[in-house]
């Protein structure tokens, strides 16, 4: 069988595998203009269409809006089995694939419940690929498009009798308070991808005609408002991996849609995991975070910072300084600095027995680390590995500093379990650290 059938008979068997309609569910019809609540979770959508005398090429895109229905970004349904993000949750089965003579269609699996939080509204739109003499619905003689849930399918089916309309809003999948929505929409739009694109709040959108015929008409997405790259980071020795911003190191963990002007003056809007926040010699603040639309670790100063909305909650910040100082405050580094302030003592007794020797490895490390965690569970272990290193007591300091946790009966039994197991980690205790050990036992039992 030649290659181009072997493809085209996969493909069509996955469409049909992951699209089984169940005929015992019920089918509810809406027309345009109507909003339905989703009563269960969405498994599917599908849009179906046919075509009167040619193929009739159209592809489909997802705007996701923000509460004011303005694009956070906007993903090409043109890449087959693309895998979802938290920005547009749908995950591409079948894209514009010919199921039978004349008939089309592009499968999605939804999952709403990965929708980031600052995203209100999923979009769903087609457009007609301006080819010779096709450049708008004229060749489409029904067009059809079926949510699927659990128990039941919701139709809707736009009337196509604006021919010169080669743009359409199909319907729009909305978040009201903690409630998913559907709305039916047929929304035209007669210039093609380009003002449906500006309709939304993207500039600068164009398509040329003359293109390469098998180009996309999303080519022309700029690059602030793509959403079909998952952010990743390079992996040197291996293939690239998928990246996950840090909530363990020591990270602020915040998350924001950013509209920011560089030094040159361009505008763009992008999504960035805020790692730290700091302030430069001239008093300026700045951030240090991963920017997901370059794909890379960038630093960004506030004050080329025009608009700031935190990706988790969806507030959109005025003071933005002030908000992430604050969330600074909480992060894992400052609970992790506020517990060795107030364990500095009990800490400079374990590094000092840990560095009696010469040495301080790393079993040493974390056995302090486990000791700092247990008492203050707000307190990141890792973090904790980084800052050890500036404790090196001298005999002086581990004299201070046992008098003083002797006073704090309180923790005894913990430090003495973590100098045993200290005493477990290595292999040979010379005389130094073996003395060490026994004038903290002597002191603490």
């Amino acid at each position: 069988m030649p290659n181009t059938l072997i493809n085209a008979f996969n493909n069509r068997r996955c469409v049909e595998n992951a699209y089984a309609f169940d005929d015992n569910r019920p089918e509810r019809t809406i027309v345009a203009g109507q909003n339905i609540s989703l009563t269960e979770p969405v498994q599917s959508v599908l849009i179906e269409w046919w075509s009167r005398h040619q193929v009739q090429e159209i592809e489909t895109a997802i705007f996701s809006l923000d509460a004011n229905d303005k694009a956070i970004g906007l993903f090409p349904v043109v890449h087959s089995q693309s895998e979802p993000s938290p920005h547009c949750p749908l995950k591409i089965v079948s894209s514009a694939v010919q199921r039978h003579p004349g008939k089309f269609e592009t499968l999605l699996h939804v999952d709403l419940a990965r929708v980031a939080s600052a995203v209100k509204t999923l979009s769903i739109a087609s457009t007609v690929i301006p080819r010779p003499n096709a450049t708008n619905f004229s060749n489409v003689e029904k067009l059809r498009v079926t949510i699927t849930t659990a128990n039941e399918l919701i139709s809707f089916e736009p009337r196509i009798e604006r021919a010169s309309e080669s743009s359409l809003i199909l319907i729009n999948l909305y978040r009201k308070e903690r409630e998913w929505k559907v709305r039916a929409l047929a929304q035209g739009f007669k210039e093609g991808i380009a003002p449906l694109a500006q309709w939304y709040g993207i500039p600068n959108f164009s398509y040329d005609e003359t293109s390469d015929p098998q180009s996309s008409i999303f080519e022309g997405v700029p690059d602030e408002y793509r959403l079909d790259v998952t952010p990743f980071a390079a992996d040197k020795d291996g293939p690239d991996v998928h990246y996950q911003p840090s909530r363990e190191g020591d990270g602020i963990a915040v998350d924001a849609w950013i509209e920011y002007v560089d030094a040159s003056g361009k505008a763009s809007r992008r999504l960035i995991y805020i790692n730290k926040v700091f302030r430069n010699s001239s008093g300026g603040c700045g951030v240090n975070a991963f920017c997901t639309h370059r794909n890379a670790f960038r630093t960004f100063l506030l004050d080329r910072v025009k608009s700031f909305v935190d990706a988790g909650t969806g507030d959109v910040i005025g003071d933005v300084e002030t908000y992430l100082f604050a969330a600074a405050a909480h992060s894992p580094r400052a609970q992790t600095e506020t517990a060795l302030e107030k364990l500095a003592d009990p800490v400079m007794v374990l590094s000092f027995i840990s560095r009696a020797d010469g040495s301080f490895q790393k079993k040493e490390k974390e056995a302090i680390a486990r000791f700092v965690v247990n008492q203050h569970p707000d307190a990141s272990h890792s973090v904790v590995l980084k800052l050890l290193n500036p404790f090196s007591p001298s005999p002086a300091d581990f004299r201070r500093s046992l008098n003083l946790v002797k006073n704090k009966i309180v923790l005894h039994r913990d430090v003495l379990s973590a100098v045993d197991e200290l005493e477990r980690t290595s292999k040979k205790i010379d005389a130094v650290k073996a003395q060490a050990i026994s004038t903290v036992r002597t002191a603490l039992l």
